[in-house]
């Protein structure tokens, strides 16, 4: 019998929160702390540019990371800070000998998340160090996700096997649309409407 595969996403799924958001204030709070004015400067600039649509969130994460790539972030306090934003699985992980935690949030801090629940592998997005823009589709989201997360499962022969994915994203539909099992969190309307029109009739719909 093969290895069964749990793929859980992170934000507003196993935490209730757009951890990101909850980053941004971190890195601002901290640069204030340690009189990093340079740090606060471009940060609140960026934030500022994509409240006002000037910037889009793609570019605006680039840029952060890019902009932190130097920086002495404690990402385990910051993990330890959202720690209480974590929701509980509506499933038991200990039937699955591999858990992934797919996620469009940072590798940095979304790994450590990864090892405090005890999941097998991380895969989150990560900055393209090199470059000075962002490249099309860097983020780990939509597609970009699931071509991840294939990836890795035919590294480990385990190729096209996804048991149960949760999510709460319509973004997700990708992965989604090749999970055996699927578990919604907390769907709108819309996303219902758009997982019934693509014939999609293998989830379960948890709302917490």
């Amino acid at each position: 019998m093969g290895r069964k595969v749990l793929v859980v996403d992170l934000d507003e799924t196993l935490y209730s929160i757009n951890t990101f958001h909850y980053f941004i204030k971190f890195i601002l709070f901290q640069a204030l702390k340690q009189f990093n004015i340079a740090l606060f400067g471009v940060i609140s600039y960026v934030c500022f540019l994509r409240v006002f649509k000037k910037l889009s969130h793609p570019k605006l994460k680039f840029l952060i990371l890019k902009r932190i790539e130097n920086e002495n972030i404690n990402y385990f306090k910051f993990v330890q800070q959202i720690q209480n934003k974590r929701r509980d699985l509506p499933i038991d992980v200990n039937n699955y000998q591999l858990k992934i935690l797919a996620t469009g949030a940072p590798y940095n801090y979304a790994r450590l998340i990864a090892e405090n629940e005890g999941f097998d592998v991380c895969i989150g997005t990560t900055y393209p160090t090199k470059l000075e823009q962002p490249v099309e589709n860097y983020e780990n989201i939509k597609e970009v996700k699931r071509a991840n997360v294939l990836c890795y499962l035919k590294k480990v022969d385990l190729e096209n096997c996804i048991d149960t994915f949760i999510t709460d994203h319509l973004d997700d539909l990708p992965l989604i649309e090749i999970a055996t099992k699927n578990i919604i969190i907390n769907a709108d309307k819309k996303m219902k409407a758009k997982l019934n029109s693509e014939g999609i009739n293998n989830c379960t719909f948890i709302y917490c």
